[in-house]
This record gives structure tokens, sequence and C-alpha cells, in this order.
């Protein structure tokens, strides 16, 4: 009938930015919202932190999760899926601070209905400069993530992981890693 049922407000303990990027329904028809949160209110500052909150379906929150690397720089949501079993699972990027300046890595989290983290990878190309991962899908237990990583000609590489969550699978490193040139420099 169009009328409003609830709405919620988050407001981050900093006073930071904070944006919602994703959201999605589980099957318990729960909401789960993605996106980033500001770690403090200074606007020069680059330390944004992925951020997850999950509301039942009457608006009260259930749980908040909040991802910041060692680091504390910058971990910024690209992606959110939940599969069949309400495992939550976040793709992003996140800055390792190298030498180099920026280093953003792939960064795969996965948490359980619960809000707890329980597998999380972190995929670094051979170059250590940009990784950024663009997309991703879940089949129950694997995950699929996709992106551009930047090679050692500073030319931009697809790359494609698959991962699994299952303990037993023996997935999960770079064994699974599979890259492709979509723009190779001419003149080289």
């Amino acid at each position: 009938n169009g009328n409003q049922l609830w709405s919620q407000v988050f407001n981050g303990n900093s006073q930071g930015t904070d944006v919602g990027k994703f959201l999605a329904v589980d099957q318990s028809n729960n909401v789960v919202v993605c996106g980033n949160s500001d770690s403090d209110a200074d606007a020069a500052t680059l330390n944004d932190d992925i951020l997850l909150l999950k509301y039942d379906g009457t608006g009260n929150l259930l749980w908040q999760q909040s991802y910041s690397a060692t680091t504390n720089s910058d971990d910024l949501v690209e992606e959110l899926r939940i599969n069949a079993a309400n495992e939550i699972v976040v793709v992003g990027e996140s800055d390792s601070l190298t030498s180099n300046g920026s280093n953003y890595d792939f960064i795969t989290l996965a948490y359980n209905a619960s809000g707890t983290l329980f597998k999380s990878f972190r995929f670094e190309g051979i170059a250590a400069l940009k990784d950024i991962p663009s997309t991703m899908f879940i089949n129950n237990a694997e995950i699929f993530v996709s992106g551009g990583t930047i090679n050692q000609n500073k030319q931009r590489d697809l790359v494609t992981i698959k991962y699994s969550t299952d303990p037993n699978a023996g997935i999960g490193s770079n064994e699974n890693l599979f890259t492709w040139n979509v723009f190779p420099n001419p003149s080289n």
C-alpha cells in the first residue's frame, strides 16, 4: 500500500562518513546491508572500514561487524552475496600500504549467519600494485571472484579466483588462480 514499514539510521562511533553500498535479503527474510564506515571524522585520512549490518524483518539490528586490515588504511566493499545457508560473502579491496604507495589487494570475507567471520582470503598480484575486484559469484561453499590486477608492465590483467569455504576442500590459495591479459599494450 506504499506505507513505510521501518527505517534505520547508522552513525558509526567516529562520526565519520558511513555509506551503504549493497543490500541483500537472506532465507530468513533478514536484511544485510554492506558499505563503508570511516573510522575517524578526518576526511583527509584514508581509513574506511568494510561495514556489515544485519536487521531482522521488522528493522531491529541483529548485529554489526566491521573489517579493518592491520594497516588501518582503506578497506572498501565491492560486492555482497548471501548463499543458501545464509552465509554472507563480501568482496572488496584492502590497501596494504607498501613502499609503492597505495597497494590494493582483493579481500574476500565469509561470515556465518550470526556475523562471525569464518574465512578470509587476500590476493595480491605479482606486481604488488593495485588489485581491484569487480564481481563475485557464490555457489554454496565455492566463491568465484574476478577483477583486475596491474602487471609488471603497468597494464591491467583480468584475474579470476576460485575459493572454497569448505575446510576439507584444500582450496583457497593461488593454486586456483587464472589470469588473462585483456588490454595488452600494443607498443610492447
